[in-house]
């Protein structure tokens, strides 16, 4: 697997050559992992805590605009990803999640999937992006494969779920979607996980034919820090 790396170049201040100072938010939350332009990967790192919460206390910076399939525009700010994020830490605690727990995303890609992923990341748990149109077949192997303690999916997957023999809990996104809204935000801790923790497990598509026939199932983990 090929990993391409954005080099971010530290501002300079005029004058003084020796001298770097970030001149972003986004720089100076990369700062501490680089030295000499070369990418030094930090002893501890999370995410959600040292990127997109540092860019979130400027409550104007946009993340991204998003447009839905009912061709909706919506703009998003990394503060309401820091908040969101928060929130669904704080929900997968209390479903009983801790760290280096795996919990299976069958959520397509939206802003509440990336809502998601950064309160695994801010737990310290290890995210298993699924996709939601998953047959049960698929989807129970992938479970079985990264011992998923819950699954967080979308209400079209569940008569897929359904038939599964899965034993980990699901927590409908529907349900935290209610949650969240009737919660004020929240001040919730963060993991401080090491750069050498496992932060995603990754199958690739034939993996539960591979199994299915007897063969070796790849997996591909993803470790901090990461990209959003």
């Amino acid at each position: 697997m090929v990993v391409a790396v954005k080099m971010v170049r530290i501002g300079r201040r005029r004058g003084r050559a020796d001298s770097q100072v970030a001149s972003s938010p986004l720089e100076f939350a990369l700062a501490p992992a680089l030295d000499d332009g070369r990418w030094q990967v930090p002893d501890r790192f999370n995410f959600t805590r040292d990127v997109v919460e540092v860019l979130g206390k400027d409550p104007k910076r946009r993340a991204m605009t998003f447009l839905g399939r009912d061709g909706v525009i919506e703009p998003r700010m990394f503060a309401q990803f820091a908040e969101g994020g928060a929130r669904w830490a704080a929900l997968l605690r209390e479903r009983g999640v801790r760290p280096e727990d795996r919990v299976i995303v069958q959520v397509s890609m939206t802003p509440d999937w990336l809502e998601i992923m950064l309160g695994c990341l801010k737990i310290g748990a290890v995210a298993v992006p699924c996709s939601p149109e998953l047959p049960a077949e698929a989807l129970e192997v992938r479970a079985t494969i990264a011992s998923a303690s819950l699954i967080v999916a979308a209400r079209a997957s569940e008569a897929e779920i359904g038939r599964t023999a899965i034993s980990a809990e699901v927590h409908y996104l529907d349900e935290g979607r209610r949650r969240r809204a009737s919660d004020a935000p929240t001040d919730e801790p963060t993991e401080d996980t090491t750069a050498q923790d496992v932060a995603f497990v990754l199958s690739t598509s034939g993996t539960a034919s591979a199994v299915s026939r007897g063969g070796k199932a790849m997996r591909i983990t993803a470790k901090s820090p990461g990209t959003m």
